[in-house]
């Protein structure tokens, strides 16, 4: 690494260390053998084909350079600093707990983490993201349209590979799954953040006042809320088409998936409420972030399109 400069070297240092932690952190798929939940043939054929995933994805970085090192190394802190935000400041609600997906889930499914949140005395809601910080609109229009796809066919997506010790293992968990997207100047930000929460001994006050406060949090809710609305919206379509059309199969699997999104929009609806947080505010901090300003027209163009049964 001779050729690059002290500032780069410390960046992928640190680029590095969220690695570890992330991977320290996975849902481990090798604790479901023997938990008679699938069968260990299964468990240990997803292991063999995620290790030969990234054993792809480390030569791959290896031979990151320019500007594809620096969007990775972008994109990796900003997604460290989304999930502690997330689950350490507050961004949506007190007491979320992030739990990074597995492997599979991730490399496979589109999942990177899943935030678990409690609800009343003994309830929890689970709502799936995405946390990949594409900075491209085709990045973004990519991941929204493998959603649509499933739940056209009225599918919910599923984590293959989850537990937490609220609710122990489960296999196949369905999720509503919520690509999150910044602007350049939001990812910024982020990145600032990440060297203090990276720092063992300790993040200094005036900085976990300003991530508490940060008013990135207003354009999440309004992704999450933008997102999950045209998805219940989407998929009381698809039980009308499913009606007219004889496909008891799909209108079943729709209303399950219906019901799922809509109490995933209740839970962020109640948690914007308990923050103060009203759609004026999200709209005004959303026009000032100018990724999440492209997300709409993707969600609107993908919302009409043709439904079509598999």
């Amino acid at each position: 690494m001779n050729h690059l400069t002290p500032e780069t070297v410390e960046e992928l240092r640190d680029t590095d260390a969220i690695t570890d932690e992330t991977e320290r952190l996975r849902t481990g798929m090798s604790i479901f053998k023997g938990a008679g939940l699938n069968e260990d043939v299964d468990i240990e054929n997803d292991i063999q084909k995620c290790e030969k995933k990234q054993s792809i994805i480390l030569e791959e970085k290896k031979n990151l350079t320019g500007e594809a090192l620096e969007n990775y190394k972008r994109g990796q802190r900003a997604e460290y600093v989304f999930r502690h935000a997330i689950q350490d400041f507050g961004w949506l609600a007190d007491k979320v707990n992030m739990i990074i997906a597995s492997q599979f889930d991730d490399y496979f499914r589109g999942i990177d983490s899943i935030a678990q949140i409690p609800v009343g005395k003994e309830g929890l809601e689970h709502i799936g993201f995405a946390m990949d910080f594409a900075t491209s609109v085709e990045d973004i229009g990519k991941k929204l349209r493998q959603t649509f796809d499933s739940i056209d066919n009225g599918y919910t997506p599923t984590v293959k590979y989850f537990d937490s010790k609220h609710t122990g293992k489960k296999v196949d968990f369905r999720v509503p799954r919520i690509v999150i997207g910044a602007g350049s100047e939001t990812l910024e930000r982020l990145i600032n953040y990440s060297k203090e929460i990276l720092n063992k001994s300790g993040i200094a006050e005036s900085c976990r006042e300003a991530i508490s406060n940060d008013v990135f949090q207003f354009v999440l809710f309004g992704e999450i809320i933008a997102q999950l609305g045209t998805f219940v919206n989407r998929l009381k379509s698809v039980v009308e088409q499913a009606k007219k059309t004889h496909r008891p199969d799909i209108e079943k699997r729709a209303y399950e998936s219906l019901d799922i999104h809509e109490k995933a929009m209740q839970t962020v609806m109640k948690f914007a409420q308990d923050k103060k947080i009203d759609m004026s505010m999200i709209q005004k901090h959303i026009r000032g972030d100018s990724f999440a300003v492209k997300m709409a027209p993707a969600l609107v163009a993908l919302s009409h399109t043709s439904i079509d049964f598999k």
